[in-house]
C-alpha cells in the first residue's frame, strides 16, 4: 500500500480564477512575454534556464541557492530561504520604487494561499501559475499530516 501526502492545489482557491494558469515553464515564459515588468520569479533555481530567453528585463529571481546560469542584464538575484511573512512579501513586492507587476510561481498548494499570492492580489499584480504535473494514478492521496497518520493507523490495524 502506498500513500502520497500532497497539499491540495491552489486551483480550488477563489483567487485562482484571476491567475494565468500554465502547464509548464515554457508556457510561463510565453505568458510573461505579454505581461509588464517588474517581474518576480519564485520558481526555484532548477527552472532558471527556461526564463533566460526573457533577456534584459526588470526581473527579480528569488531562490534559496544561486542558479548555475549567468543571469541577463537587468535581473536581480535574491537568495533567501522561506517561509516568508506577508509583511516581508509586501516589503519586497510593494516597494514604491519597484512595485512588482507580475509574479511567476508554482502551484505548491495548501489549505491557505501563500503570502506572496495575497500580496500580489493586494497590489494588483498579474500572477502566472505553473500547474503541477499530473499526479500518479496509483496509491492513495492524503492532504494533511493528520490524514497520513490515520491512513497508517488504519493499515497497521488491518495487519494486526
Amino acid at each position: 500500500a502506498l500513500a502520497r501526502l500532497e497539499a491540495p492545489s491552489w486551483r480550488a482557491q477563489p483567487a485562482s480564477a484571476d491567475w494565468t494558469w500554465v502547464a509548464d515553464h515554457d508556457e510561463a515564459v510565453r505568458a510573461v512575454r505579454r505581461l509588464p515588468d517588474p517581474v518576480l520569479l519564485t520558481i526555484g533555481r532548477q527552472e532558471t534556464a527556461h526564463y533566460l530567453t526573457l533577456g534584459a528585463r526588470d526581473i527579480t529571481h528569488r531562490v534559496i541557492d544561486a542558479p548555475d546560469e549567468t543571469l541577463p542584464a537587468g535581473w536581480t538575484l535574491l537568495t533567501r530561504r522561506g517561509p516568508f511573512s506577508r509583511d516581508g512579501e509586501r516589503a519586497l513586492m510593494a516597494d514604491p520604487a519597484h512595485t512588482v507587476a507580475t509574479l511567476v510561481t508554482k502551484d505548491s498548494g495548501g489549505a491557505r494561499l501563500d503570502p506572496k499570492l495575497l500580496v500580489a492580489a493586494e497590489i494588483g499584480a498579474a500572477v502566472v501559475m505553473v500547474s503541477r504535473p499530473p499526479a500518479p494514478d496509483y496509491g492513495d492521496r492524503v492532504s494533511t499530516p493528520q490524514q497520513a497518520a490515520e491512513w497508517v493507523a488504519a493499515r497497521l490495524h488491518a495487519d494486526s
